[in-house]
């Protein structure tokens, strides 16, 4: 299964510090999570949950440099909760990679289960 997705918000725009020292979702993390869930319901039409091992390729592309793992948890998730594998335990292998597309910022995700 592949999908295409706006980028998540950068991991400092992800999780903000409540006053007691605890960490919560930020708004933009929420909002990416519902915009991009709604994507991936759009893509997946048909497609069954994965249960077995998972092989994941993600391929950022960012408007300007970042660190590669930047998003990767709040991404993961996100296929979790959309049903595409059962929990991202079941990841067996990943590949990562970064690319520049100052005019079209997207994140590809490749999702298969392996044999």
């Amino acid at each position: 299964m592949k999908f295409v997705l706006t980028m998540p918000p950068s991991i400092n725009a992800t999780y903000k510090t409540s006053g007691e020292g605890g960490f919560y979702k930020s708004q933009k993390a929420h909002d990416w999570t519902e915009e991009a869930g709604y994507a991936v319901k759009k893509q997946r039409i048909g497609r069954r949950i994965i249960t077995g091992s998972v092989i994941v390729t993600i391929s950022w592309f960012y408007k300007k440099n970042r660190d590669i793992d930047a998003g990767m948890k709040l991404l993961l998730d996100l296929l979790q909760k959309q049903d595409i594998y059962k929990d991202d335990i079941q990841i067996q292998e990943m590949a990562v990679h970064k690319e520049q597309d100052t005019l079209n910022p997207r994140v590809e995700v490749e999702v298969y289960e392996m044999d």
